[in-house]
């Protein structure tokens, strides 16, 4: 069951990949997904990744803060990153970015594995197929924001090595719950480095696509922020590692 279910996980994940050289064979659509990627990632941010890391550790919203001020230092004093205009991004400007999305695939996993009994009629694992689709997707359009060549063989490795971050975590579940603390301190410090990426490279590129007549920048971040909260929401009617629902009150015990 396992094993099925972090197949599944994994060509999720594949698929969400997959969906980028499509829209690059369309350049009309490109900047629509790259806003379409910016409004997959923000609210995850904020209802997914931030809360799930205050959740374990009470530092959690500082971190989140010195991540974000800590991006802002780097890129522009040590990468000098220019995240608006056309000019080469320095070799590493993504890799806060990619971090953020890593961590936050290791807790999916941590989740996938409380409830991994529930079977393949289980609201998690959709959930969390659409989560994986809509987070890869989203995720190779970052880092092709600040140029990255994503379809070098470099590329390939660490795109296939992010799709198998769930599944992986699925299977070794049981053995993780020593490092969740930490996993929490860097998951706030990379919510805030991503959230600077966002605002300061894809944003800004979705706001110039949106002022051309005719762009459809505007309405798929929009669309893209409404369904990444609807992702969020239904992955979340579910039990977390740890944690009892809000039902169950203090009368069941928490699911390793």
């Amino acid at each position: 069951m396992v094993a099925a279910q972090g197949t599944i996980l994994l060509v999720a994940s594949l698929a969400g990949i997959g969906l980028v050289p499509f829209l690059r064979r369309r350049p009309h659509l490109l900047a629509a997904g790259t806003a379409f990627a910016a409004g997959i990632l923000l609210p995850a941010i904020f209802i997914h990744m931030l809360p799930e890391a205050m959740a374990r550790s009470e530092l959690a919203s500082v971190l989140f803060v010195l991540g974000f001020v800590g991006m802002l230092l780097l890129s522009q004093h040590v990468l000098k990153t220019d995240p608006c205009c056309d000019h080469e991004h320095a070799q590493h400007a993504g890799l806060p970015s990619y971090v953020a999305l890593a961590l936050c695939s290791v807790n999916d996993g941590l989740i996938m594995g409380a409830d991994v009994e529930c079977g393949f009629a289980s609201t998690t694992l959709w959930a969390m197929v659409l989560h994986k689709v809509s987070s890869s997707f989203a995720l190779v359009m970052l880092l092709a924001s600040f140029g990255y060549q994503v379809h070098r063989l470099a590329g390939v490795l660490a795109l296939v090595a992010f799709a198998a971050i769930t599944p992986a975590t699925l299977v070794l579940a049981t053995q993780v719950e020593a490092i969740l603390p930490y996993t929490a301190i860097l998951q706030a410090l990379a919510s805030g480095a991503m959230l600077y990426a966002i605002a300061e490279t894809m944003l800004p590129r979705m706001e110039h696509a949106a002022r051309d007549r005719g762009s459809a920048a505007l309405p798929a971040f929009l669309i893209a922020v409404l369904l990444s909260i609807a992702i969020e929401k239904l992955g979340h009617q579910h039990e977390h590692p740890g944690h009892v629902h809000a039902d169950q009150g203090n009368q069941a015990e928490p699911r390793r």
